[in-house]
């Protein structure tokens, strides 16, 4: 013989299935939130670093061989993403405009150095940094006839960069230009065997 319910007890049913489901969901949100905050949208084995507007993912130290924490030693590892830079310098004193380039280095300076180093090497005197940037691609384009102005240009890909920088030399020096550099100095990820850029 089935049971009925009266509507009171249908409504306590109601009541309880209810407060159960709230608490269910609850708890599942306490569990995968606690996961969230003890890695920070770092992948497993990296903790959160860095403070307002500027954060990334460091590794999480290992104990050491003896398992008392804080003993042994430690490699270190970069964070999870990491800055590169690039660099374009020349000599404008020089007829043949000698150009030198540095891309995807862990510094501005470093990538400003390596940049008037290869301008030197081709030839340069008086060698001047002319434009840097980080995690984009750049290109540089030179009017096809000479004379007249170089335009480099900065984008999120490569392809992006070469369009802007042929389309405003052309604009800018009524003529046909070209692209002679482009590059991209992106976000690493290390043990990735590929760059990225946004």
């Amino acid at each position: 013989m089935l049971k009925t319910f009266t509507i009171a007890e249908q409504h306590y049913f109601k009541q309880f299935m209810g407060i159960a489901n709230t608490l269910v969901l609850a708890f599942v949100v306490l569990m995968w939130s606690g996961h969230v905050a003890a890695e920070g949208n770092c992948p497993p084995g990296y903790y959160p670093i860095g403070g307002q507007g500027l954060q990334g993912c460091a590794p999480i130290p290992s104990g050491g061989s003896n398992g008392g924490g804080g003993g042994g030693t430690y490699k270190w590892e970069p964070s999870l993403w990491e800055k590169r830079w690039g660099a374009i310098a020349e000599d404008k004193a020089a007829p043949s405009r000698p150009t030198g380039y540095a891309q995807a280095t862990r510094t501005e300076r470093g990538a400003k150095k390596v940049a008037l180093e290869n301008c030197q090497k081709k030839g340069g005197k008086n060698c001047e940094v002319i434009f840097t940037y980080n995690n984009k691609c750049v290109a540089l384009a030179d009017p096809t006839q000479g004379g007249q102005e170089s335009v480099i240009r900065i984008d999120r890909t490569p392809a992006g960069a070469k369009a802007l920088a042929a389309y405003e030399c052309q604009s800018k020096n009524k003529q046909e230009c070209k692209v002679v550099y482009s590059a991209c100095s992106t976000y690493y990820e290390p043990g990735a065997s590929i760059f990225y850029w946004w």
